[in-house]
């Protein structure tokens, strides 16, 4: 997979998802099914849902939860074990009912509407949205890693960078921006320790991985516009705290003065923290 077929996947993916989440609830067991086709044709999710365990058998807890409105299904656990329950709870609800069963959404009640699409919202929120979120990160994470396109290749000598594109004749773009190193090493050490403590391990490491990438991104002389973006995108989904955010703009500020292109996503940072 290059990274074109990758945008297309987290678009196809990111359209499923979203009809699914605003979907009413005459219309939800249809859509649910149609999400999990998705997904289960998807090779690049249904691998990852797999590596986290795949379908388990679910059907005691599943009859549990649809007897009982005090019972939900456990998922304050790690983020592969949410992916593994979640999906085998839509899976087996798809395939042993005629329709969606009613009692789930008694369970994820809480705000005491007896409307069916305000216990829908609940219930997509407290428990199907934490696969979503899941299969999110994981194709962000994987952009990440898999930076430029293939047929993009950076020649990178001194101040001089050279790009090709598609065999085309290589021509030299002067690059003379200087990063204050020192000050950037401050600003990236700020953002360390603004990370909320009570972070899982899986969250502090996925974040220290992408403060990782954002540094050394922006002390390249061409740095990946879209490492750079993406890196700044996850940080905020795993900790939209304040002090965090705060830390993360301050960054942002000071890189823009070198590398333009952050300006487009100071607004969206700062929203947070207003």
């Amino acid at each position: 997979m290059n990274k074109i077929e990758l945008r297309i996947v987290m678009s196809e993916f990111s359209r499923n998802a979203n009809r699914l989440l605003q979907s009413d609830f005459f219309d939800y067991f249809s859509d649910l099914k149609m999400f999990l086709s998705y997904i289960e044709e998807t090779e690049i999710i249904i691998g990852y849902i797999n590596e986290c365990g795949g379908y388990t058998d679910i059907a005691d807890e599943v009859k549990s939860v649809i007897k009982d409105s005090n019972v939900i299904f456990v998922t304050e656990i790690k983020r592969d074990e949410q992916t593994r329950i979640v999906y085998s709870v839509i899976k087996y609800i798809c395939e042993n009912y005629d329709s969606f069963p009613r009692g789930l959404l008694f369970s994820y009640s809480h705000s005491g509407s007896n409307k069916y699409n305000d216990m829908l919202k609940e219930w997509n929120n407290r428990f199907v949205k934490r696969l979503i979120d899941n299969i999110d990160n994981y194709l962000t994470k994987v952009g990440i890693r898999m930076g430029m396109d293939d047929n993009v290749v950076y020649n990178i000598s001194g101040n001089q960078v050279n790009i090709a594109k598609d065999n085309a004749t290589i021509n030299a773009v002067q690059n003379n921006a200087g990063v204050d190193v020192s000050r950037l090493k401050e600003l990236i050490s700020a953002m360390r320790n603004e990370l909320s403590a009570d972070l899982s391990d899986e969250d502090k490491k996925d974040a220290s991985e992408c403060i990782d990438t954002i540094e050394t991104e922006l002390v390249s002389e061409n740095p990946d516009e879209d490492k750079v973006k993406t890196g700044f995108k996850l940080l905020k989904r795993i900790d939209a705290g304040v002090k965090f955010s705060s830390a993360c703009c301050s960054l942002l500020t000071f890189a823009d003065k070198i590398h333009p292109f952050l300006g487009q996503i100071i607004p969206w940072f700062q929203s947070v923290i207003k």
